[in-house]
């Protein structure tokens, strides 16, 4: 059997446990890590363990990531519904500096404020404190504002709100938690003839832990944490691991041809009958480069040559070997 090294992390692809529906797909994690463990009770001789049992296996897998989509954020706080709206007009918080100008002349806003919501202060010697606030004395049309009394060079700082287009928002609610999710992790192994294998990991019910640290800093690099927990699906199936097994066809000379040598992939698999294959559930990834197959219309199965799944067809892998 051949040995396998990995050094990769995987691309994943989460699905939603209630649509079915693929919601993300992230290939930027720089690190995934899968953690499973189970409780050992033991039966003892006196003092000594005789008889161990594994009880209560459970799993945590790990994702960490620099760079990330922003819906992250909103599916680990439960609010990933609230981002399925077209993006539309919100308001934002501006703070905007005005200088007069010459004759006490006051520059247009860059944003025009929303009525009612503008604030104004004098701006401290500083540039960043807040001196008296100024209660009247100033008008505002539009993005034009008026400041009565205003002398060259005095600085104001201005607070309000301003309507912006296509922006989009979630909220973080106390009584909102995440969603279960179906998540597929592809990755690649090389084996130690230097030659690269497609592998996945099918999580079949995977919950996001509803915790989040993100640290802004400006000496280093945000990183997203997201734990999971791995739970058992209807099945009581944790995940399913895939891979192209090569040496199995190189080994019994083609699938259960008796050792004989064949010319080629077709001979191999037309030998195939439906006691040598069984239906993939769930099909996701690249076909082909998992080695699946396909009816050839003859009774019998041939290796797909898709790359993508076609869902009007069904895929078949080899039955495990007794």
């Amino acid at each position: 059997m051949a040995l396998y090294g990995i050094k990769d992390s995987a691309n994943l692809t989460l699905f939603s446990k209630k649509t079915g529906k693929p919601v993300l797909y992230a290939d930027y994690c720089n690190q995934t890590s899968l953690n499973m463990s189970a409780d050992v009770v033991y039966a003892m001789k006196k003092t000594a363990r005789a008889i161990s049992w594994d009880t209560s296996k459970e799993g945590t897998l790990t994702t960490e990531m620099q760079v990330f989509d922003l819906r992250w954020i909103a599916l680990l706080m439960g609010s990933l519904d609230d981002l399925t709206a077209a993006p539309s007009a919100l308001d934002w918080a501006k703070r905007e500096i005005i200088e007069a100008g010459e004759g006490g002349t006051i520059p247009e806003l860059q944003y025009e404020p929303k009525d009612e919501t503008a604030t104004l202060y004098k701006l401290g010697k500083d540039g960043i404190s807040l001196g008296d606030e100024v209660t009247d004395g100033f008008t505002i049309s539009g993005k034009t504002i008026t400041i009565t009394g205003a002398e060259e060079g005095d600085k104001f700082c201005l607070f309000y709100l301003t309507e912006v287009e296509k922006s989009r928002k979630f909220t973080v609610s106390g009584d909102k938690y995440p969603n279960g999710y179906r998540v597929v992790f592809d990755t690649m192994i090389r084996d130690t003839d230097q030659q690269d294998h497609f592998v996945q990991f099918d999580f079949k019910n995977l919950r996001p832990k509803s915790q989040m640290e993100l640290t802004m800093s400006a000496e280093d690099v945000c990183t997203l944490s997201v734990e999971w927990d791995v739970l058992v699906d209807n099945n009581n199936d944790f995940f399913t691991f895939t891979y192209l097994d090569e040496e199995y066809e190189a080994e019994e000379g083609g699938s259960g041809n008796g050792g004989s040598s064949n010319g080629g992939s077709s001979d191999t698999t037309t030998a195939l009958t439906s006691e040598d294959v069984e239906a993939v559930a769930e099909p996701t990834g690249n076909p082909s480069a998992q080695g699946w197959y396909e009816e050839d219309g003859d009774g019998g199965y041939v290796l797909t040559e898709d790359t993508v799944v076609d869902n009007e067809k069904t895929y078949y892998t080899l039955k495990a070997q007794g």
